[in-house]
């Protein structure tokens, strides 16, 4: 009852419920809670001879896990296309998707299951037109301030249309969800609504990835276009001080050449030993040294001369 692929039609909360109601009954006497514990009674044993039967309690290959199935029906795969939707939406559809199927597991769902995923699914839709809000208002700061250029402007602005689109989509799907029934016979109308034979419940995961999907896409392209707009205007303002980079640099240059330190890359650890950032001097550069591993004096030949000097040369005698 409490673990997570339970088959009890009921709670531990909706347990303690029906024990409490049937003990305020038999306390009170009255007439009325006696006819209502008689009736939630006969409720509860009704729910429990539906779960006896739909789960095969008492036969071989009975339902042990909710998420198990025994009547061999498999969701259906995923398909490539679905796969690149769901890159595209951030991952969103394959995470929902993977709920619902372990919710509608051969087309069975329980009330307290299905009441929990709307609850996750309006808190994770009210916090997506929150973030929605706040990309929209960020927008129109830039497509309002009369120092940004047109190209940033329009790009803004239609970051703006898609998180004021995606607001205004995902209150509907909140306001969708409120109203829907809290029972399975609700839940179980509407997956089938949305269920296809060839698909499943893959396009019922792709609508509920659209709030965050909106979200992310519109926080994206603003970062892009503040990074571009952030670099022209640092472009622009070191053209217009370009002589002063030039002398900088200049200057730069002629300390280290005064230094004795050549431009080459391998001159860069002299730079920083010099300095103090790096404690051992650099390694020698010599073909010999080279040739074989640094801190490794055994592999080293005994006599260097004879191992970098070439051969001699022999001149053929006359015969």
């Amino acid at each position: 009852m409490t673990s997570e692929g339970s088959t009890s039609p009921f709670t531990k909360t909706e347990c303690k419920s029906y024990l409490y109601s049937l003990n305020q009954a038999a306390e009170s006497g009255h007439m009325l809670y006696l006819n209502w514990s008689i009736a939630e009674h006969i409720e509860i044993n009704l729910l429990t001879v539906h779960s006896r039967n739909v789960n095969l309690y008492g036969q071989y290959g009975a339902r042990l896990d909710r998420t198990a199935t025994v009547e061999g029906r498999r969701h259906p795969p995923r398909s490539e296309g679905y796969m690149y939707k769901s890159v595209l939406l951030g991952g969103g559809p394959v995470i929902h998707l993977n709920r619902l199927e372990n919710l509608w597991v051969d087309r069975i769902i329980y009330t307290h299951h299905w009441r929990g995923l709307i609850n996750d699914l309006v808190d994770e839709w009210s916090t997506a037109v929150a973030g929605a809000g706040v990309m929209w208002a960020s927008n129109m700061v830039f497509v309002a301030s009369p120092s940004v250029d047109i190209i940033t402007k329009t790009i803004c602005g239609i970051s703006a249309i898609a998180a004021g689109g995606t607001g205004v989509f995902t209150l509907h799907m909140i306001r969708e969800h409120r109203s829907l029934g809290k029972y399975a016979a609700h839940a179980a109308n509407y997956f089938q609504l949305y269920e296809s034979h060839a698909t499943g419940l893959q396009g019922l995961s792709i609508k509920y990835s659209v709030p965050w999907a909106g979200v992310i896409w519109s926080f994206g392209i603003t970062c892009v276009t503040l990074v571009f707009y952030l670099l022209s205007s640092f472009l622009v303002l070191a053209g217009a001080h370009m002589h002063v980079l030039v002398t900088a640099f200049l200057v730069a240059g002629a300390y280290v050449y005064a230094r004795g330190v050549n431009l080459f890359l391998h001159d860069i650890r002299k730079v920083l030993h010099r300095v103090g950032i790096v404690n051992a001097p650099p390694p020698p550069t010599t073909p010999v040294a080279r040739s074989f591993q640094a801190n490794a004096p055994g592999n080293m030949p005994e006599n260097i001369e004879e191992f970098a000097l070439p051969p001699p040369v022999y001149e053929l005698g006359n015969n």
